[in-house]
């Protein structure tokens, strides 16, 4: 895939979410473009089917509240992304609702003028500061982020904890990589020497070497971001043309693709549908980005799941190709790989 090809498939990955699963946002509203909920109906939507709760915590005074209102959340993209990845609840933090969560009541005390409500201490870690978006994941780790946010201000932010990549690495090094996309009008030149599944089976087969193969989506934006940026630096891209057969495989591909005698396709050719083969070497397990290990008998090592910071994503390249996976474990090798380095 050239460049510009894939800078086109980055750009439309928002965008694709909107087409194909909301084609009703570009009918004239009635109301607010964001569906708004309360947390109990959040909750029960969030044990049915996981995704994370992105809460609104607001008071009637708050002017920045409102212009946050009338401006971000009436944006009809960011509203669609809203919509289409959280659960989205407006709380209002001086409220007097009785609000059951995780078991416990809670309620405002109401001990005077901007009585603040109990859960709003909990879930702003007492830092009572309007407007506050709260993102709440599916095992109640709550993350909030305080201040007024314009559309294209909050737009990394809702990638970033709708896709987990919070789990994975820290906000300042995913919006760096998505400032640096988003903001040029060419990406960096990928220089890594990528090669078929199939080829890289082939040639393993006569010059053993290890895997790697980069499972990315078309519109996971942080998989596109990953392979974009941190694998078009030109220390890490040296290193996997040096020590392995690098392979990028599109989740979504529509190919057929023989391996081994088993053949594998992607059965609907429908857009956010996988193929068989990624099917197949994730386990049924579809997170992006993944990158995949495998040994010089192609056999899988690892499956390293999310985006991974430029300086973590080259000691995993050098922990499987050194073979120290196989006598330390990942935190032995990451402190003795730091020490040994000036």
């Amino acid at each position: 895939m050239t460049n510009k090809s894939f800078h086109k498939l980055l750009a439309s990955a928002i965008l694709f979410l909107l087409i194909f699963q909301f084609p009703a946002l570009g009918q004239t509203p009635k109301k607010s473009l964001v569906n708004w909920m309360t947390l109990e109906e959040a909750l029960i939507k969030q044990e049915k089917e996981p995704r994370t709760i992105l809460l609104d915590a607001y008071t009637d005074w708050c002017g920045w509240c409102k212009v946050m209102d009338t401006t971000t959340f009436a944006d009809p993209n960011i509203a669609g992304f809203i919509n289409a990845r959280f659960y989205p609840v407006k709380f209002n933090a001086e409220g007097f609702d009785t609000i059951m969560y995780r078991g416990k009541k809670y309620v405002n005390p109401n001990t005077g003028r901007r009585s603040s409500h109990e859960l709003a201490n909990e879930l702003l870690n007492g830092r009572l500061s309007y407007p506050t978006l709260v993102y709440i994941d599916e095992k109640f780790n709550n993350y909030p982020v305080a201040g007024y946010l314009k559309p294209e201000q909050i737009e990394p932010i809702l990638i970033y904890f709708s896709e987990q990549v919070n789990k994975s690495a820290p906000y300042d090094d995913f919006n760096k990589s998505f400032e640096s996309v988003y903001h040029q009008q060419a990406l960096p030149v990928d220089r890594i020497n990528w090669i078929s599944f199939e080829d890289a089976i082939e040639k393993v087969q006569k010059e053993p070497r290890k895997i790697i193969v980069s499972i990315y989506s078309g519109t996971i934006v942080s998989s596109l971001l990953y392979n974009a940026t941190i694998l078009t630096d030109s220390a890490i891209t040296d290193y996997i043309n040096q020590n392995y057969y690098a392979v990028k495989m599109l989740a979504e591909r529509t190919d057929t693709v023989t391996v081994s005698g088993r053949t594998f396709v992607n059965e609907l050719k429908m857009p956010n549908y996988p193929h068989q083969l990624p099917i197949a070497l994730l386990n049924g397990e579809m997170y992006y980005p993944t990158l995949l290990m495998m040994d010089e008998k192609t056999m899988i090592i690892n499956k390293v799941k999310g985006f991974i910071n430029k300086t973590d994503t080259d000691l995993i390249l050098h922990y499987f190709a050194s073979n120290a996976y196989q006598s330390k474990t990942w935190d032995e090798f990451k402190a003795s790989y730091q020490k040994s380095t000036p």
